[in-house]
């Protein structure tokens, strides 16, 4: 989401004093137009959860990172019975795909977290440096950087 600026962010206390890992961390992004986003990440559940969702004016994609799945479902329209089923449909599906294709490469060894397409883009570019890196920039690091700054910040404010 390019100039996504962080809306609101919440990072809560450690689940124990000896631990650094808080227990949740929340950011709410607004992008330019009607692009918004969220990211949610829970530590002390029966599961750990990292969910990014960026939800757009035409569809709505999930990105669980912990199973390298990334369910994308079309705009609910005037969410009548069929729209609705019409989502539902594509997150099962989309899940049940991805999940799938996540598996087939973790039993073989080969999962790597969506980081293959990343460190895909990395050697093309030093092999080729007029490599378009599409996304891969200098300011979308500094972006980065600046959100993990704030939920630095927020989290010292918990002590």
């Amino acid at each position: 989401m390019p100039g996504a600026q962080v809306r609101s962010l919440h990072v809560g206390p450690a689940f124990a004093p000896d631990d650094n890992t808080p227990d949740l961390v929340s950011v709410v992004l607004r992008g330019g137009g009607q692009a918004f986003g969220s990211l949610q990440m829970t530590f002390v559940g029966a599961i750990s959860e990292w969910l990014l969702v960026l939800a757009g004016s035409r569809a709505t994609a999930m990105v669980d990172f912990f199973r390298d799945v990334c369910v994308v479902v079309p705009d609910d329209g005037g969410h009548r019975t069929f729209d609705v089923l019409r989502t539902q449909v594509a997150a099962a599906a989309g899940h049940a795909a991805g999940t799938v294709a996540a598996g087939s490469l973790r039993v073989r060894g080969r999962l790597d977290y969506g980081n293959d397409e990343v460190v895909r883009r990395f050697i093309a570019a030093v092999r080729d440096p007029s490599q378009d890196l599409a996304g891969i920039s200098a300011e979308r690091g500094r972006d980065v950087v600046t959100v993990l700054a704030a939920a630095h910040g927020a989290a010292g404010s918990h002590g």
